[in-house]
């Protein structure tokens, strides 16, 4: 398999990597701003 995929060319590989960029709220682990309070609560209390 190695080999086969070795013949396929990169096409990423003229981009230049840089740092992700996450949302407030994702990047603290908590639920959507769109989702419901009530499926939140029960969440929390798990």
């Amino acid at each position: 398999m190695r080999d086969a995929l070795s013949k396929y060319p990169i096409i990423t590989a003229g981009i230049e990597p840089k740092p992700i960029k996450l949302l407030p709220w994702v990047e603290k682990r908590l639920p959507p701003p769109w989702a419901r309070e009530a499926k939140n609560e029960a969440r929390r209390r798990k």
